[in-house]
């Protein structure tokens, strides 16, 4: 068994969440991601999300209590995500995260109705955490105009690599193909850890209605890819060859908490149904 400070192996956290969901015997999607940074490139990377529509919320706040003990979140920490289970503005989806050692729960509120100028509205909330470390705790924050979109992606994209922006422009570029407006619903992530700022900077960017595959941007990936020295070029070309007519849904960009940048690619998402068998042995592989 790990010891306190130990995380559970990948595979063991990911059976163990898969097993959870399916005890929910409700509907929720799989979904990979790799992250790109300089001479690192991450593709153990998992995020499940289920909707909580009509679910019995003490039921779930159980639930929810074994599963994140399992998963080594603080005792604490515990108590406060499961008490964004009885703020209805937050539980509308739950979503489940894993990447190498980190674990991420993720609450997440309705879109508003309409424009809320002036008003700062979390569309998640999230934490983060690996054993015996405390848990970081993020606000993705609705940017609420094209304007402010725009702002931030420039502010963004000044410090990074000119390839990101290439990436961007290329992304504009296929959402006006694809007669979606742009930009895109985006969010800014304010991580704290204690109370206080971690200094991560980033956005993240819906991409899911334009419908862009992830082999669109083949030759950028490879680019980047070769800039960061994250792998090399034939495993780059494996994973663009393994996944690239999955569709993107999103694209986190900017700068973690030690200042490194990086970009992260969402894509290929699974629906499983509760009586679904063969989605998720393929998505472990």
């Amino acid at each position: 068994m790990p010891s306190s400070t130990e995380p559970r192996p990948f595979a063991e956290r990911q059976a163990l969440i898969e097993s959870w969901l399916d005890s929910l015997a409700r509907p929720y999607s799989a979904e990979r991601s790799v992250k790109c940074a300089p001479a690192r490139w991450a593709h153990q990377r998992r995020l499940y999300s289920v909707p909580l529509e009509g679910v019995d919320a003490d039921d779930l706040a159980v639930r929810l209590e074994g599963l994140l003990e399992s998963l080594a979140l603080a005792p604490g920490d515990r108590r406060a995500f499961v008490a964004g289970l009885s703020t209805q503005a937050m539980a509308h989806y739950l979503h489940l995260g894993l990447e190498a050692a980190t674990t991420k729960v993720y609450w997440e509120a309705p879109l508003p109705d309409k424009a809320l100028p002036g008003r700062r509205f979390p569309l998640y909330q999230a934490w983060k955490w690996r054993p015996g470390v405390d848990a970081s705790v993020s606000d993705y924050v609705l940017l609420e105009s094209a304007e402010a979109v725009r702002h931030a992606m420039a502010s963004t994209l000044a410090a990074m690599p000119p390839l990101v922006g290439d990436v961007i422009e290329q992304l504009e570029v296929s959402h006006a193909l694809a007669r979606k407006p742009w930009p895109p619903l985006t969010v800014r992530i304010e991580e704290r850890r204690q109370g206080r700022d971690t200094g991560r900077d980033s956005i993240n960017l819906h991409l899911h209605p334009a419908e862009i595959r992830l082999g669109e941007l083949a030759g950028l990936l490879l680019s980047l890819a070769r800039e960061w020295r994250c792998t090399s070029r034939a495993q780059a070309i494996e994973w663009i060859a393994a996944h690239g007519d999955k569709p993107l849904s999103n694209l986190s960009l900017g700068f973690d908490a030690k200042g490194e940048p990086f970009v992260t690619f969402y894509h290929g998402v699974t629906l499983v149904s509760p009586t679904s068998t063969g989605a998720l042995a393929a998505q472990r592989r």
